[in-house]
C-alpha cells in the first residue's frame, strides 16, 4: 500500500494539525515504512494457529482474596474535620 500526500493532509486536518511541508515529507517516509512493514507480515499463514482470549499463551497465576483491616494512614490527624473515620466538608448544595 502506497501512502499519498493527499491521504496525509486528510489524517492531518482530522488531527487539526499544521505542520511544514518538511515534516510531511519526513512522516510521509515514516508512515510509509511502517506500512511497509504491516505489509510484509502478511506472508505468514496464520490459519493454523488457534485463537486465544487473553493475549498470553500462560496461564496467569491468581492469588487468593483476603480481607484485611485497613492499615492506619493517619489521615485523621492532618484533616480539618474528621468524623466516623471520614473527611467531613461542608455541605455545597
Amino acid at each position: 500500500m502506497t501512502l499519498k500526500e493527499e491521504q496525509l493532509d486528510i489524517v492531518l486536518s482530522l488531527a487539526q494539525l499544521d505542520i511544514s511541508q518538511e515534516e510531511k515529507t519526513q512522516y510521509l517516509t515514516q508512515l510509509q515504512s511502517i506500512l511497509n512493514q504491516m505489509t510484509a507480515l502478511d506472508q505468514f499463514d496464520l490459519g493454523q494457529i488457534p485463537p486465544f482470549e487473553t493475549g498470553s499463551l500462560t496461564s496467569s497465576e491468581l492469588r487468593e482474596d483476603k480481607v484485611e483491616p485497613s492499615k492506619d494512614l493517619m489521615l485523621g490527624v492532618n484533616a480539618p474535620h474528621w468524623e466516623l473515620h471520614c473527611f467531613r466538608v461542608p455541605k455545597i448544595i
